[in-house]
């Protein structure tokens, strides 16, 4: 670390990363006093947090780390530390922090063939920049017997050769495959800003050839979460 002064130094180094975890890199100054933050970057600092941790050199490289409100926009930022009468400029360079969490419900669906049964997730948005959801997310999902039954049918006479028992288990296999199925955002769908929480329901289309009693399983993506998704065939006509 460059070391301070007795004088105002002005060693140019930056803080990169998201806003509440941005590190030191370049000409960091090692200070031998508190310090305090100055410029246009000190009204980004979190409340009520320590905005600056020095680490000193010991079995690790000493360093900084720089703590600033989680809703910052990305950017760079100015900003000046003075300890004692030395004082170091510097660039805060904060990167896009995408943070959707779920506060509470699941993509668990229950519902007889050609049913579209709907639940209702509440979201925060802890990240420093908008989210978008679609208005469709595409999902397909696995039947949960879907590898047991697979080889059960495959052993379940002899097979001649091995390209026989391997059509009989891939075809197993995909009739253990719901296909692309629609799971539809009906509200809550568009922007959210960052500090929002909103909730949204999901709407997922069972397909009518899907037989009752059965149980599958998958992943909803988005650029935004990756989230389980269940459906529970249940008997019934729509």
């Amino acid at each position: 670390m460059a070391k301070s002064t007795g004088k105002t130094a002005d060693h140019m180094f930056e803080f990169i990363g998201p806003p509440r975890r941005l590190v030191a890199v370049g000409q960091v100054p090692e200070l031998a006093q508190p310090a305090t933050i100055t410029g246009p970057v000190a009204k980004l600092l979190s409340p009520g947090r320590q905005a600056l941790r020095v680490r000193r050199a010991g079995r690790r490289a000493a360093g900084m780390n720089l703590r600033l409100a989680p809703q910052t926009p990305p950017g760079n930022y100015k900003g000046k530390i003075s300890a004692g009468k030395a004082s170091h400029s510097f660039t805060a360079r904060v990167l896009v922090n995408t943070s959707l969490d779920v506060l509470t419900g699941a993509l668990d669906f229950s519902g007889p063939p050609g049913a579209r049964p709907v639940v209702t997730l509440a979201f925060a948005n802890n990240g420093n920049t908008d989210v978008a959801l679609p208005r469709a997310i595409a999902v397909a999902l696995f039947d949960d017997d879907g590898i047991e039954s697979a080889f059960a049918a495959s052993y379940a006479k002899p097979r001649d050769t091995m390209d026989a028992f391997v059509s009989a288990f891939h075809g197993r296999l995909r009739q253990a495959h719901t296909g692309i199925l629609k799971l539809a955002i009906a509200r809550g769908f568009g922007t959210h800003g960052p500090a929002t929480t909103f909730s949204a329901d999901f709407r997922l289309s069972i397909p009518a050839e899907i037989g009752a009693g059965r149980r599958f399983h998958g992943i909803a993506s988005t650029e935004y979460f990756d989230l389980p998704i269940s459906l529970s065939v249940t008997n019934g006509a729509v």
